[in-house]
């Protein structure tokens, strides 16, 4: 019993050092760093990427990506424009969020000497008392940083289940950005002001479909019931309820089952667009059968766009859902790519194929890029005008060129 109890005051000693030691956000050299211009040579790699499933990976005609060299990777800051690197980040992830002009980003960093400490304190503890330490939650904690002048501050450390991890979404402003840690699904969400360096935990009950405006949230609160929440005032005001949905398909025609319908963002190039389609088919796994609707703000109302559509696994639709951007399927949706790219006008239902397959089993990822496409190939980033011309590495010199 005395052994017990003098390792349960061993315990609690390490973990009050532990909360000592994150009372401090600053952490010196082990910090997040912006390192400004191009580097003299990129190190030999084999693979480069960036967050091609992000709501707006690119902005400024500029892209966050990184390069796995043999030993480790570099995350980059590159110019599409002049196609040159224009600086590189150390001692973190890929930025996550970042404000209009750039000169504030949200990233990944170190943990606190806290987080460590303590993790490894509690595993030790409990081998002493003949304990099994079950799986942790994996913890990732989050950094702002001034690329200006290379002040960085810990903001706060989310808890996700193994094997997951955040995804985040910019407000239009790009001075808000929200994420739903797998632990708290259906609980709360973290909000994100780059302004004033914070990062928020809010509780709500509804699922998260993006930022309607700069202090709204697109919510859906129970099956076709969707509302607007405010991010100041923490409340939600109603928008649209399942009599609303009903009478769109019946006022269209569509024989839909109005049991449920998805929506999801698309981003303009200065605002976030909703539309919306049978749930089961948004994500391109679905059935033929679809429609493609839209969400007018002014109103609001529910309009049609697209009375035969047919959603892609892994598809995007340009500013103004006139062109969907897809990629070449080797079998069933979702199940393998052939490495191809379409660009379909949905206007004329004219197909054109900016990749030809190569028959690999890889999906391609393409993503809109100003009047480019970006994709991948072989684990190496492409680019290729709208019209199929102009088809090359995104990184010159890459490994292929040599």
């Amino acid at each position: 019993m005395k052994r017990i109890l003098t390792l349960g005051v061993f315990v609690i000693l390490l973990v009050t050092l532990a909360a000592w030691i994150a009372a401090s956000p600053k952490a010196g050299a082990s910090a997040p760093r912006f390192i400004p211009g191009a580097p003299a040579t990129l190190p030999a790699y084999t693979w480069d990427h960036y967050d091609w499933s992000a709501d707006v990976p690119f902005s400024n005609q500029k892209v966050w990506m990184w390069i796995a060299a043999r030993t480790n990777s570099h995350s980059y800051l590159y110019d599409l424009d002049r196609r040159v690197v224009v600086g590189e980040l150390v001692n973190a992830g890929m930025p996550v969020l970042w404000t209009r002009d750039g000169s504030k980003i949200l990233c990944l960093g170190h943990d606190s000497l806290a987080t460590s400490f303590k993790h490894r304190a509690l595993m030790a503890a409990s081998k002493l008392l003949g304990g099994k330490v079950p799986p942790g939650n994996r913890t990732e904690t989050f950094w702002v940083l001034d690329i200006r002048d290379n002040s960085a501050t810990r903001l706060a450390a989310v808890s996700q289940i193994p094997g997951t991890g955040s995804r985040w979404h910019p407000s239009p402003g790009f001075r808000y950005g929200y994420t739903v840690p797998t632990t708290t699904e259906g609980r709360s969400f973290f909000l994100c002001d780059l302004l004033t360096n914070t990062i928020t935990q809010i509780e709500t009950r509804s699922e998260l479909k993006g930022w309607w405006d700069d202090q709204h949230i697109l919510v859906e609160t129970g099956l076709n019931n969707f509302a607007l929440f405010d991010i100041a005032t923490e409340e939600s005001k109603p928008l649209f309820a399942p009599g609303d949905i009903a009478a769109f398909l019946s006022r269209t025609g569509l024989t839909n089952d109005p049991s449920g319908i998805g929506v999801f963002a698309n981003w303009n190039g200065t605002d976030f667009d909703f539309y919306f389609g049978p749930k089961t088919d948004i994500h391109g796994t679905g059935g033929t059968n679809s429609f493609l609707g839209k969400i007018d703000k002014d109103q609001p109302s529910l309009r049609l766009i697209y009375r035969n559509f047919q959603f892609r696994w892994g598809g995007h639709l340009n500013s103004d859902a006139t062109h969907h951007l897809y990629q070449g399927e080797s079998g069933a949706p979702g199940a393998g790519g052939n490495g191809a790219v379409y660009l379909k006008n949905l206007t004329n239902d004219a197909v054109l194929t900016l990749v030809v397959p190569n028959n690999r089993g890889q999906y391609a990822i393409p993503r809109y890029c100003g009047d480019e496409v970006l994709y991948f190939q072989n684990k190496l980033l492409r680019r290729v005008k709208l019209d199929g011309s102009g088809d090359a590495f995104l990184l010159p010199g890459g490994p292929n060129d040599r």
